[in-house]
């Protein structure tokens, strides 16, 4: 399945006291170093993540993702604040038949509250609905309140498996 890219409008949301821009754009090399440094630094972020690893570089990143992206038929974006990379989204496991995906998504601790992950979340929303995908699921540990809420936000229903949320959303 091809997918459209995002229109080239940029969403400008204001936080903060000042006017930020933050769109999601396909992934490119060029986002690397930021992701990058953020996977291999941010403490909060990585403990989230859960992950093991102990530092990445930047061609570990790009080839895993390339890699990731074929083998889970995904569209990997990076999220961008005022042109800098502070997380990524992906549009994954597309299935044509039934027209549904799965998004997934992280972002720097920093950024955490400020609402750049529920804005991210609705352009991928977007990116599926100009895409024909009729519905979007995830997977999110039952401690990960935030991310639960950005789902609710967008109208998920959510089903448990062991000590996992999975929430579905039909897009209309």
């Amino acid at each position: 399945m091809h997918l459209t890219p995002l229109k080239p409008s940029i969403i400008t949301i204001l936080c903060h006291d000042s006017e930020a821009l933050l769109r999601v754009s396909p992934m490119e090399d060029r986002f690397a170093n930021d992701l990058v440094e953020l996977l291999n630094n941010d403490t909060k972020l990585i403990e989230s993540l859960d992950s093991k690893k102990k530092s990445l570089t930047r061609e570990e990143f790009i080839s895993h993702n390339e890699i990731w992206g074929k083998k889970n038929h995904a569209k990997i974006h990076a999220i961008l604040l005022n042109d800098k990379a502070i997380g990524m989204i992906s549009l994954s496991h597309i299935k044509t038949a039934d027209k549904s995906a799965k998004i997934g998504y992280w972002i720097a601790s920093e950024q955490w509250g400020k609402g750049y992950a529920t804005e991210a979340f609705r352009q991928m929303l977007e990116i599926a609905k100009e895409n024909h995908i009729k519905s979007v699921s995830g997977t999110i540990p039952n401690g990960n309140k935030a991310s639960k809420a950005i789902w609710q936000k967008f109208g998920a229903k959510f089903k448990t498996k062991d000590d996992t949320s999975i929430p579905k959303i039909t897009i209309q």
